[in-house]
């Protein structure tokens, strides 16, 4: 069973650096969840809601984050990986019912390929 965390309203609190870990588990929201910048969403897991984010979004090759809801997109999506990532080697890094915009940062061994609902980031 994954974990699970229930907000009711303004789960956040306002903090320079801050950082949320999903760690493979499902954070719910009744209002939505919003990464702005200098915090960082680290994946895989899911967010049951909408996503906003300007600040960092960061995932492995083995996980990715599944948004159940629109995910606005902006700030910086970057790969963390201790083995070596081939030229070519694609990506899946987000999923949602809706994707709006664009990362305005890549990791720069990355570029990235969109679809309306998803983020596939293909190694240089």
């Amino acid at each position: 069973d994954q974990p699970r965390s229930r907000g009711l309203g303004d789960v956040y609190k306002r903090q320079e650096h801050a950082r949320l870990t999903l760690r493979g588990g499902t954070l719910s929201s009744l209002r939505w969840v919003d990464v702005e910048p200098g915090a960082v969403l680290t994946g895989p897991g899911i967010i049951d809601t909408d996503l906003f984010t300007t600040g960092t979004v960061s995932t492995s090759p083995v996980g990715i984050i599944k948004v159940n809801g629109t995910a606005n997109l902006g700030g910086t999506i970057r790969i963390h990986s201790d083995r070596t990532i081939n030229s070519g080697e694609r990506i899946s890094v987000l999923q949602a019912k809706v994707i709006r915009g664009k990362f305005d940062r890549i990791d720069n061994r990355f570029e990235a390929e969109y679809t309306p609902t998803g983020v596939t980031l293909i190694a240089k």
